[in-house]
């Protein structure tokens, strides 16, 4: 299987029960340092990125913590190494830099008889393409943000042209 590092953090007992109940699953983590995910919705819905990448924290230049969080949640990114976590809980584990590293990490992984993860940094905020398809997650109606206010309105041009649904 193949899940995000958010994810694997966030319920690290799933690989502690098949490792509990002798059950042999490779889950191929993919390393993009956060909620990348999240994050592209969080742009495309107002313009601005809050929290969910794995950073440091840190302040704005001027030390402030205001209104502009932009800068205070932009750290460097922290080295969070799933394979030692994965390694800590009982599993096999390897961090899979290239295509060959990738075929060779399952190669063993399929010779293996416990549960395995393989760890899969990948290029931050590089995402597949879009599906072309309207999704109904509405920008804040109220906002200081030029940004989200632009948003907002082609948000509404869009739901009143694209929805299905009649409210």
């Amino acid at each position: 299987m193949y899940i995000g590092d958010g994810t694997f953090l966030l319920n690290p007992m799933e690989l502690i029960t098949a490792l509990q109940e002798q059950l042999k699953v490779t889950v191929v983590v993919i390393d993009n340092h956060g909620f990348q995910v999240i994050r592209r919705l969080q742009m495309w819905r107002t313009g601005h990125a809050f929290g969910n990448e794995l950073r440091a924290r840190g302040g704005a230049a001027d030390g402030s913590t205001g209104a502009d969080d932009g800068p205070r949640l932009e750290g460097e990114y922290l080295p969070v190494d799933i394979a030692a976590i994965a390694r800590g809980m009982g599993a096999r584990a390897w961090n899979a830099a290239t295509q060959d590293e990738v075929r060779a990490a399952l190669r063993e992984a399929r010779a293996e008889t416990r549960s395995c993860v393989i760890v899969c940094e990948v290029e931050k905020h590089r995402y597949v393409p879009g599906a072309d398809t309207w999704w109904d997650v509405a920008p804040a109606e109220v906002s200081r943000s030029e940004v989200t206010q632009t948003l907002r309105s082609e948000y509404e041009r869009d739901r009143a042209e694209l929805q299905r649904f009649h409210y």
